[in-house]
């Protein structure tokens, strides 16, 4: 239960008399207006930047929600954004798979690990699951239909204030809430952090710089423990797997991660 006391006392009682809520909906809609017209003019479908840039835009748009005033209106932008990152999600896993599997295995031990071999079925993963430009430019404008007629809360810093706070705890909660070796509950850490740091980005506090940095740092730390454990589920289905050395290799690489995750926690406290 988030309380008058508590809003009045948490860190962000410095936002502006006016909230930055005002321009959320609006400077949204020229995002996702952009993005409609880059897909348009692109040669050839989308690119990997254009559709890194339209994932972007889905989380954003899904995180802004808390905005709006309508429940029901809020609710279509969060269920829109998410179908258009659905749509996205596949090729998106195998990008950051090969992207991955290039941070793990050194140039000059590529042979020994079956790379190619592994690059190989995930570029043929990547090029069966590309989403048409008729489709993306389809769920775009859906989304840019619900954005331009979504009301937000303006001037509300008592609910940016309330919005950050509770962003906050979901992220101290979710931390607190981390088994051993139970990984997914990493995910759910780095959902929040990421969630937090753009709401802070957006909101836009008068607080320390080196602290969001540092969280935005844990935040990717975490995205690619969650990129390494989706690189390992699926050489496990996979046919022939994942060889000796490149199981060796990526746990490696999990333990280095490990370690920068803990680093990163600590210097945030």
């Amino acid at each position: 239960m988030i309380t008058i006391e508590l809003i009045n006392h948490c860190e962000y009682k410095m936002l502006g008399k006016q909230a930055p809520m005002l321009r959320i909906n609006n400077e949204l809609l020229k995002v996702v207006r952009g993005l409609q017209h880059q897909l348009m003019v692109s040669d050839g479908g989308p690119s990997d930047k254009l559709i890194h840039r339209i994932r972007l835009a889905t989380k954003r748009a899904r995180a802004e929600s808390v905005f709006v005033i309508s429940g029901g209106e809020a609710k279509k932008l969060r269920r829109r954004a998410k179908q258009l990152s659905g749509l996205l999600s596949v090729k998106r896993d195998a990008c950051v798979m090969l992207l991955t599997l290039d941070k793990i295995v050194p140039i000059a031990q590529r042979g020994l690990a079956d790379y190619q071999r592994i690059k190989q079925l995930l570029h043929e993963r990547y090029l069966v699951v590309a989403p048409t430009v008729h489709d993306l430019s389809f769920l775009l404008g859906r989304l840019a239909g619900i954005v331009k007629v979504s009301d937000v809360a303006r001037n509300d810093k008592r609910l940016g204030c309330e919005v950050l706070v509770l962003a906050k705890l979901e992220m101290q909660q979710k931390e607190s809430e981390i088994r051993l070796g139970h990984y997914e509950d990493y995910h759910d850490w780095r959902k929040a952090v990421k969630r937090y740091v753009f709401l802070m980005k957006v909101l836009k506090p008068k607080v320390n710089r080196k602290k969001i940095l540092k969280l935005k740092m844990l935040g990717e730390s975490l995205g690619e423990l969650n990129d390494l454990k989706q690189l390992e589920q699926y050489l496990a289905n996979a046919e022939g797997g994942a060889n000796i050395e490149l199981q060796s290799m990526m746990g490696e690489y999990q333990a280095s991660l490990l370690d920068q995750i803990e680093r990163y926690r600590l210097s945030c406290i």
